[in-house]
């Protein structure tokens, strides 16, 4: 009853009631982005840290063993004398990082590398080692500066016989990089937890207070209280990691601490203020204040419109539409405005610009109102008309219709609008506006367009992002899956070196795509800019030769090289040259099977403009080749062959589309021929600016015969699991091989016994080959040629088989977005596994399915 008396009023209140919920939202939601991005800071930190700490911890090991193995050497020699002894340290202190090296016999006496006699029962650093540790603690050489000594046992058919000594200064193990971090606000050093003294750390950190002791510099803030410092330096001493938040020169700081070499109490120490960190925060928060600013701005403007409108109505009702009013209006505007009574089906009223606007005769919409729509051309199915002539029509209504103007023939859009009232009387009467909207129809049709090109751009940027999971997943499956089998074969020498061969391989191609990614990006931003340096065309295609060499002689590849160079001293971008020539010869080496013929042909072209040089650059191979359809899309980002031996090799799909826009950039171009199974010729034509001098140089050189290829076995045992799944069998479907090495370690450690398909055709095959209930889950990759993940589900639920309709079938696929897994479900899949393959998740799904 209040709201229906006083309108303006209960607008009002609801304004009101809806500011304050979304007060309390945006309040709810910056406490929740604060927590969030806290977090997020939080672990960066703990990473950076404890990647820095973990990295000085191996080069301690690192250097230990170093000096096991110098240790090894002397054992080794024959009949080794104080000289030769001396002369073997001598070239170890040249090429370790060790500053001084020592031997000293049982009694503790020997010599220095640089044959000064060493007495080891004199001296601090011979006797500052913990227990048996082979690393001492830190003491101050002579120079002042922090060092530690290392020391291995000599032992001598189970005898002790001596030792072998190594000194170096704790700055060795430095990290600058990660030292400072956060532009400059946040630090980290390496502290002893005994003493608190600074082992390694940055000037940056020496000024915190005092230069040798971080637990005086905390107590030099009177804010830190002293049994906060102590359970600091206790959990430190008790070798715990932790963060604590402490006052350091009068800024709250958070300080994160981890052990990094518990025999010494060696812990790695960050600081960073906290106001630093809350500043992405604070820069988010005032996004977020500012939108909701602006969307109260938005209910004040719409409290005043509704304001406005509500009372330009009462006002039009107080008037009864005077005649005035519509002939002002009726000179003034384009709409046309009509009343009709609806009660004693009669017009009433109708602008004077009725036949101006639109071309319809007043008098004749007067007599007959019905008239109106014979002009007016509605949607098909539209009962605007029949409703209007039996005057049913009680709330409001609008429709877009076109009008054909008598006189002109012009095709006008026209919005209908047609509004009900009631008189005091009880008359119904209905408000007619016709208003021109031809304008505002081509408006929306070029909004419509332009919404379609960004649900284009944002098609474009999820299958970017559908890509770079992918791409970016599988060679961290390789890292992570390779990771895991070496750690659990710690003991196998041959299994760990092959693993960390193949971490290797992963680890430059993700390297590579990340590279490709962001060279992609700047050039499609136009951020990319070439140099313009002198160089020799000579060394150049030197360097490039030297850097691809390993590849053709792994393939056994026969490699031909012309040039034909009247000046090779040129001008150019040197970086981005040689990145063609990588691109196209690594291509070639790639998708050639082995014991292919490449060849690189350099030479010049005349031009009309003497300081430049037009260079051609052609790479031919015999090896796969392409197909017409591929060729038409080779330079589309992301773009791979159909071809079932090219997804057998890692690839982006980025570096031919790079290769060109590079070419383009040095007003040149590349073109293509190419045949399937025939191989493929590359012409890159570049235009290059001479420099004063120059020579002539070509060359061919001797062709070599490469060393066939190496291969490392390795051992197949995993150290046995707690969950034991034998008399299981399942389906393993996975087109990459070291993915399938992988899976098959990881999954045949558990027990399971596994059949393999490397397509989803042959999934389909070997399923619908099999007796029913054969398997118990099938694990199934995405993109793979012949047959994609999908398409194999389909198929192998279609099979007329009852345990088609109900054998697990999992997802293991770098695919991992949301609409990914949505997808594997749509395809009729059970689950999802994202590569990288976790041991923990594996287990899981095997426990749940199995």
């Amino acid at each position: 009853m209040f709201l229906k008396k006083y309108p303006l009023h209960g607008v009002a209140l609801c304004n009101a009631c809806i500011g304050l919920l979304l007060f309390v939202i945006v309040i709810a939601l910056l406490n929740a982005i604060n927590q969030a991005m806290w977090r997020a800071t939080e672990s960066t930190i703990r990473s950076l840290i404890q990647a820095s700490g973990e990295a000085i911890a191996n080069a301690v090991r690192r250097d230990v063993q170093s000096l096991e193995s110098f240790k090894e050497s002397l054992l080794g020699a024959d009949a080794v004398t104080p000289v030769a002894a001396i002369g073997l340290m001598q070239r170890y202190v040249a090429t370790s990082p060790f500053s001084q090296v020592a031997v000293v016999n049982e009694q503790g006496r020997g010599y220095f590398a640089d044959g000064d006699p060493v007495d080891i029962n004199n001296g601090e650093e011979w006797h500052n080692f913990v227990k048996d540790a082979s690393v001492s603690r830190t003491y101050l050489n002579a120079q002042g500066q922090r060092q530690v000594t290392m020391r291995r046992p000599l032992i001598v058919n189970g005898r002790h016989r001596g030792a072998v000594y190594g000194s170096l200064s704790l700055e060795t193990y430095a990290q600058p990089s990660a030292m400072d971090f956060f532009d400059g606000q946040g630090l980290s050093f390496m502290v002893s937890a005994w003493t608190g003294e600074y082992l390694i750390a940055s000037p940056d950190a020496l000024k915190q207070g005092n230069k040798t002791d971080f637990y005086a510099a905390l107590a030099a803030s009177p804010e830190n209280k002293p049994e906060r410092i102590a359970a600091l330096r206790r959990a430190m001493n008790e070798g715990k990691s932790g963060s604590v938040v402490m006052n350091v020169q009068g800024r709250q700081t958070y300080l994160y601490y981890t052990p990094i070499f518990p025999t010494n109490n060696w812990d790695m120490v960050s600081m960073v203020p906290v106001d630093a960190m809350h500043q992405a925060a604070n820069y988010v928060n005032a996004l977020v204040a500012i939108v909701c600013l602006l969307i109260l701005a938005g209910l004040l403007v719409m409290f005043s419109l509704t304001r406005r409108h509500r009372a330009m109505a009462l006002k039009i009702k107080a008037r009864h539409y005077r005649d005035f009013l519509f002939h002002t209006l009726s000179g003034s505007t384009d709409s046309v405005f009509l009343i009709y009574n609806a009660s004693r089906r009669s017009m009433e009223y109708v602008f004077e610009n009725l036949e101006r606007v639109l071309g319809i005769p007043m008098r004749a919409c007067l007599e007959n109102p019905a008239a109106l729509f014979k002009h007016c051309i509605f949607k098909p199915g539209s009962r605007l008309r029949e409703d209007f002539e039996a005057a049913s029509i009680r709330d409001a209504r609008s429709e877009e219709c076109y009008i054909i103007n008598p006189a002109t023939g012009e095709k006008r859009w026209i919005k209908f609008s047609l509004v009900p009232r009631d008189d005091a009387d009880g008359q119904i009467y209905y408000v007619i506006s016709l208003s021109d909207i031809t304008e505002e129809k081509a408006m929306r049709r070029l909004l419509k367009d332009s919404l379609a090109a960004a649900k284009q751009a944002s098609k474009a940027k999820s299958s970017f992002l559908s890509a770079m999971s992918h791409d970016i997943r599988t060679p961290m499956n390789a890292i992570i899956g390779m990771a895991t089998i070496a750690e659990r074969h710690a003991g196998d020498p041959e299994r760990v070196r092959d693993c960390l061969d193949k971490i290797s391989v992963a680890s430059r191609l993700l390297l590579g795509i990340i590279n490709e990614v962001l060279d992609m990006s700047k050039i499609e931003s136009g951020k990319l800019l070439l140099s313009n340096a002198p160089f020799d065309l000579n060394d150049l295609i030197r360097d490039t030769l030297d850097m691809i060499r390993p590849m053709l002689e792994s393939r056994q590849h026969e490699f031909h090289l012309h040039m034909d160079i009247s000046q090779p001293a040129l001008q150019g971008d040197t970086q981005r040259i040689q990145q063609i020539l990588l691109n196209l010869l690594s291509n070639a080496a790639k998708y050639t099977p082995d014991k292919g013929r490449i060849s690189l042909s350099i030479s010049e072209k005349a031009t009309l403009a003497p300081p430049m040089s037009r260079i051609i650059i052609v790479v031919e191979d015999n090896g796969f080749g392409m197909s017409p359809e591929f060729q038409k899309r080779i330079y589309d980002s992301f773009a791979r062959s159909d071809d079932e031996r090219v997804h057998r090799i890692q690839g982006t799909g980025l570096g031919m589309p790079i290769v060109r826009n590079l070419a383009r950039m040095m007003h040149g171009s590349i073109t293509i021929e190419s045949e399937l199974n025939q191989g493929s010729r590359f012409t890159v034509e570049l235009a290059l600016c001479r420099q004063q001098d120059g020579g002539r140089w070509t060359a061919e050189p001797p062709k070599e015969e490469p060393e066939p290829p190496q291969r490392l076995e390795a051992d197949q045992t995993l150290l046995a699991m707690p969950d034991d799944f034998n008399g299981k069998r399942i389906l393993l479907v996975e087109d990459n091989e070291l993915n399938m090495e992988i899976a098959l370690e990881l999954i045949g450690s558990m027990g399971v016994a596994i059949d393999c398909a490397e397509t989803g055709q042959q999934a389909v095959e070997r399923f619908a080959a099999s007796p029913e209930s054969y398997y118990d889950l099938v694990f199934m990759d995405i993109q793979m040629p012949v047959m994609d993940g999908h398409d194999a589900t389909r198929a192998i639920r279609a099979l007329n088989r009852k345990d088609a309709r109900q054998v697990p079938i999992v997802a293991m696929s770098a695919n991992a977005f949301a609409e990914d897994i949505q997808a594997a479900e749509n395809a009729g899949m059970d689950g999802h596994l994202p590569k990288p393959i976790d041991l923990t998740l594996l287990r899981d799904t095997l426990r749940r399915w199995l």
